[in-house]
């Protein structure tokens, strides 16, 4: 009898050690295994969701993602030591944008899609979207105090994608008639003046790269 006593005894106290203990964890966010407290969180608020489902109609080419981490979209440069690359990743791993835009047959990136809203600072926005662009990604703004449609979000992301390739394409005129210039300037030197290793910076041309210098002509 007395060692039944004990038992009891030994249990009461051990129930009691465990709701103490449990008590002083749940402050720390943490259970008496270790495990993190949670508990679910939506994906999309219902404004994103309503969104969503415009930029799929506005780009049916493409696949839509949400909330996705610009960790998986970008990485630290090349080149840079262990500690700097690791405190350039932590500037922007845990960050989020709202959507991205991913060409279905090749995977590339077509754009990153941001809905603003009230919540959003302009100066840290600008700095995100200087982020992106230095990995090469279009960001395109849906503008808070704008009431999203199908249709004005169609016009904006068609019009932000157009205004890019028109971009593109000015970009690649003006460096093709550098490139055009420089292999004209050399053709025009002396042979007894030419030095080749210029000679061979200019000599890789693509067919369609030379197609395309001689329409610029």
């Amino acid at each position: 009898m007395p060692d039944l006593h004990k038992l009891i005894i030994v249990i009461v106290l051990g129930g009691i050690a465990l709701v103490s203990l449990k008590k002083l964890l749940e402050p720390l966010g943490v259970t008496s295994a270790g495990a993190p407290l949670v508990r679910a969180s939506d994906l999309m608020t219902n404004a994103e969701r309503r969104v969503i489902g415009y930029i799929e109609q506005a780009l049916p080419h493409a696949r839509i993602h949400a909330q996705v981490s610009m960790g998986a979209l970008m990485q630290p440069a090349r080149g840079l030591d262990k500690r700097s690359s690791m405190i350039a990743r932590n500037r922007f791993s845990s960050k989020r944008v709202d959507f991205v835009a991913e060409d279905r047959s090749t995977g590339a990136i077509i754009a990153i899609i941001e809905l603003d809203d009230w919540s959003h600072n302009a100066a840290n926005d600008r700095w995100r979207d200087s982020l992106t662009c230095r990995a090469g990604y279009k960001t395109i703004r849906l503008p808070a105090g704008e009431r999203p449609t199908a249709h004005s979000v169609r016009e904006r992301i068609h019009q932000a994608l157009n205004a890019a390739r028109q971009s593109r394409s000015e970009s690649a005129t003006i460096r093709i008639r550098k490139f055009s210039q420089a292999a004209d300037g050399w053709r025009a030197t002396p042979a007894s003046h030419q030095r080749p290793e210029k000679m061979a910076t200019l000599v890789p041309l693509s067919g369609e790269l030379s197609s395309v210098i001689a329409l610029v002509r």
